[in-house]
């Protein structure tokens, strides 16, 4: 299998995918220009292939990670603000506390001044 494709099954409808193509203009154009034939052997090719997809290999692995490390940091991004919403919503709850105390003093003060304190 190439790339979890299969000759029978992948979108390019490529009953041949999982051969080795060779360009063979190419090929005899490089012996011609006096490249040595022996690294142009079909070995060479597949052992480049083979490199080539571990490197790929390697690449999807790195990208996962990082694609993880994402989520990681999102979801410490998101609990931050959870605790930093918390924060806020405990100090807001302080303030009202404190502001209908002194409120409730305030009352008290204006009945004391007209005179109708309670008892």
């Amino acid at each position: 299998k190439l790339f979890d494709y299969s000759n029978n099954n992948n979108p390019f409808r490529d009953k041949n995918l999982t051969k080795m193509f060779v360009w063979k203009k190419k090929f005899e154009k490089e012996i011609k220009d006096g490249k040595d034939p022996s690294k142009l052997t079909r070995e060479n090719m597949r052992r480049r292939q083979k490199e080539l997809q571990a490197e790929i290999e390697e690449l999807k692995e790195a990208r996962a990670r990082r694609e993880e490390e994402q989520l990681e940091m999102e979801q410490m991004r998101e609990e931050q603000e959870r605790l930093s919403a918390l924060a806020d919503l405990e100090d807001f709850e302080e303030k009202e506390e404190e502001f209908h105390r002194k409120q409730a003093k305030v009352r008290s003060e204006i009945r004391i001044k007209e005179g109708r304190e309670k008892a």
